[in-house]
């Protein structure tokens, strides 16, 4: 699992608070380890590799909510008549899954709900 770098506040080596990012310190800290065995006669070899683009568990996460919302738009537009079960069923969601899903869909105005629960159908609000 990788972590995001965090902003942190430490004193570098001559006590002036500075804000950089947790790599930059471990890095920091790795090459004074490296300095100071090399002054007593050993020699450390470390290789830090820095990746670009890590995807955080919060980015997949919203990928998966916006791929779920984009296939209830779609199952709605094919079937304005389709019920929570059966959207359920479409995109392997709980009941519950499916109901937040459309309550979030409803408060940002995408969807709307015309007539009642059992005879009424859903509407998506084009924009």
């Amino acid at each position: 699992m990788v972590l995001p770098a965090k902003e942190i506040e430490y004193k570098n080596v001559w006590g002036v608070k500075t804000n950089q990012n947790s790599f930059e310190v471990i890095c920091y800290l790795l090459s004074v380890i490296c300095y100071l065995l090399s002054v007593i006669g050993y020699y450390l070899f470390i290789t830090v590799f820095k990746r670009k683009n890590i995807v955080t568990p919060q980015d997949a996460t919203q990928k998966t909510i916006e791929k779920t919302v984009e296939k209830i738009i779609r199952l709605i537009k094919e079937n304005p008549m389709i019920t929570i079960q059966e959207l359920s069923k479409e995109t392997k969601l709980s009941n519950q899954g499916v109901i937040w899903n459309l309550t979030k869909l409803k408060k940002k105005n995408t969807i709307k709900r015309i007539g009642p629960d059992k005879s009424g159908h859903w509407e998506v609000v084009e924009k």
